[in-house]
């Protein structure tokens, strides 16, 4: 089963000079939903709104990037009705809009976009898998089976208004590598053995501790991973200064898939799913993992690469359609916007081709089994909507999924049918 879900409506970003009017500028696509055929005219509505009322006269400029090496810019005025802007997509994928009421100087006074699609069912990876991907992450496994887990699990406190129906446990687990799995577990006081669904959380990009989640209710043990296997709940200078020591990690030792520290932080995830197999009171049936950017590409890696996942909730992931630019189409993160990789093709090429085709998403995605619910914003410049969606469409056609789309949503949108299955998993009976 295939579905996309649509979520309408615009938020405005608007920048106020002082004790100024409020000063709108809001677009729409005259397709509620944001999704066109290639080569199909897609019109941008513009007007702009003082204290709530059209403006008539104003100058303005856009800008409307899209894949297919889509640039134009330009100017418009503003009218009662609407202003149309239109453009098209040449190639199946993803283009945005963005619209600025300059002052005299041409500071922006207020600016609006929205995004739109083309096609984006004929979206597919634009690299080459590698020929011995599933060679290669065998390999992974058997090492990672090599070493003993030797969990130490820690008491933590939990918020009083939580502390007659659950425990919180600090979760350290030996892996390979030179750091271990550091989560924080919740877990529903007196919970019987094999009456728990479990949730495994991981993080998007960045240097913190894990974190506890109640909110799940007591039919769900909750396990947050630290996805650089740092202590937890240690203070602020702590997290700065491996902030520091590690740098822009996820292209760290990236010429070398065996160094890569990628590599180590996806079988921190397998690690973690090791774990929380053994908890006697997970049920045995239901296992999710969730996450979003970062953390929703360790979510396909989790699903892909461990059979006993039952459900994959992935927003906005990373990693995904890496190589995208073959198809002249957004790359997803964090190749996109890094400049050493756009700056030197033959260097990114090399890359490609020696390390990051193992860690694709959308090279995962062809090996999920479970249902799988992604999300994606057409606003979202880090992890862009066609490396997105070439993930969702590399799913095996017989896979319930969904994907739930933003046309005014950025690297935040929500995931409607993946929060509904999570919910009905947590009221039971029969999940």
């Amino acid at each position: 089963m295939k579905q996309i879900i649509i979520i309408a409506g615009c938020v405005v970003l608007a920048f106020l000079a002082g004790a100024a009017p409020k000063v709108e500028v809001r677009v729409v696509t005259d397709k509620t939903n944001a999704i066109y055929k290639v080569g199909e005219r897609i019109r941008f509505g513009i007007r702009l709104f003082e204290d709530g009322h059209p403006v008539d006269g104003k100058r303005l400029t856009y800008r409307i990037v899209g894949d297919g090496d889509l640039h134009e810019a330009g100017e418009c005025l503003s009218t009662v009705e609407e202003t149309v802007v239109a453009t098209a997509l040449q190639v199946p994928g993803w283009v945005y809009i963005e619209v600025v009421l300059p002052d005299e100087s041409g500071r922006a006074v207020a600016r609006g976009r929205i995004g739109a699609m083309a096609d984006p069912p004929r979206i597919r990876p634009g690299g080459i898998e590698p020929a011995d991907f599933d060679a290669f992450w065998k390999r992974q496994r058997e090492a990672l089976d090599r070493v003993p887990m030797n969990p130490r699990r820690t008491p933590v406190d939990v918020p009083e208004r939580y502390r007659a129906d659950f425990d919180s446990f600090d979760i350290q687990l030996d892996c390979l590598g030179d750091r271990p799995v550091s989560g924080l577990l919740c877990i529903p006081k007196r919970a019987a053995a094999r009456s728990l669904a479990a949730l495994v959380n991981y993080h998007g990009y960045g240097i913190f501790s894990a974190h506890q989640d109640f909110s799940f209710g007591t039919n769900y043990v909750f396990f947050n991973i630290n996805a650089n296997g740092l202590r937890n709940k240690q203070p602020p200078d702590y997290y700065r200064a491996e902030q520091a020591r590690l740098g822009f990690y996820p292209l760290r030792d990236v010429g070398d898939p065996e160094k890569y520290y990628m590599r180590f932080l996806f079988l921190r995830v397998l690690r973690s799913l090791d774990y929380i197999k053994t908890l006697p009171e997970w049920d045995g049936r239901n296992l999710v993992v969730q996450g979003g950017s970062q953390g929703g590409a360790q979510a396909l890696v989790a699903a892909a690469l461990e059979p006993r996942v039952s459900l994959c909730w992935s927003s906005y992931p990373a990693f995904c359609d890496l190589d995208g630019r073959r198809a002249r189409r957004t790359p997803g993160w964090p190749v996109a916007g890094n400049a050493f990789l756009n700056d030197n093709p033959d260097v990114f090429a090399w890359i490609m081709q020696r390390t990051l085709g193992y860690f694709d998403g959308a090279f995962f995605a062809a090996r999920i089994r479970c249902e799988t619910y992604l999300s994606t914003g057409f606003l979202d410049t880090l992890c862009s909507p066609s490396s997105v969606f070439a993930a969702y469409n590399s799913l095996p056609p017989d896979v319930v999924k969904a994907i739930s789309t933003e046309p005014c949503g950025g690297h935040s949108a929500a995931n409607v049918e993946g929060d509904r299955r999570i919910r009905e998993i947590g009221l039971r009976p029969d999940r």
